[in-house]
């Protein structure tokens, strides 16, 4: 929900760095808010990814514990709420603005 503040203050922070670095590459061309926004818009999707594939193995972790592991040291109210924050995230996932905007349609 504060993304687009985020964004606006780290593309502020760059201009201003490289200003200070080389004030000549202020001057070129695709060094825009408009342009670094659609960059970043296309970098999750790498993003998007990698985190699928790491919240699927958790949870096939997690799912193992449960029906197999009998040696375990965490109780099954423990795993369960283990299980409950992964889907959680992957629903944050799925609800993410940049991610429906850019990737889902």
């Amino acid at each position: 929900e504060f993304l687009d503040v985020i964004l606006c203050k780290y593309y502020s922070t760059f201009c201003e760095t490289l200003g200070i670095l080389n004030p000549d590459l202020l001057k070129s061309n695709g060094l825009t808010f408009e342009d670094f926004y659609t960059d970043y818009k296309i970098s999750t999707k790498g993003a998007f990814m990698q985190a699928v594939c790491v919240l699927v193995q958790e949870m096939q972790h997690i799912e193992h514990q449960l029906n197999f592991g009998a040696d375990r040291k965490k109780s099954d109210f423990e795993i369960g709420e283990t299980l409950r924050i992964y889907e959680r995230r992957a629903l944050n996932l799925m609800n993410d603005k940049v991610l429906n905007e850019t990737h889902f349609v």
